[in-house]
């Protein structure tokens, strides 16, 4: 199975319809060509695929791919053992 990491980045790359290749930890969201709509529905996707609810009070702080991966990966501990 894929890390956290790779299917963040996965997802986020398929979002900005760019090339996995371009996408990197350190990559803030906007300069991967995403808008805010685009940052909105990619989190949405990410909660469907990941079966994670980020917390909406976090979402602004979301500007980097690792960003994202470390809200995945608080979410998760959070939530706990299914």
């Amino acid at each position: 199975m894929a890390s956290i990491e790779q299917r963040v980045m996965a997802l986020v790359s398929r979002s900005a319809m760019i090339p996995e290749t371009e996408v990197r930890l350190d990559s803030e969201l906007e300069s991967l060509g995403m808008g805010s709509l685009e940052q909105i529905e990619c989190i949405m996707a990410i909660e469907d695929e990941l079966e994670v609810e980020l917390p909406i009070a976090d979402l602004r702080k979301l500007r980097t791919v690792s960003d994202v991966v470390e809200a995945v990966r608080q979410a998760t501990a959070d939530a706990g053992p299914h």
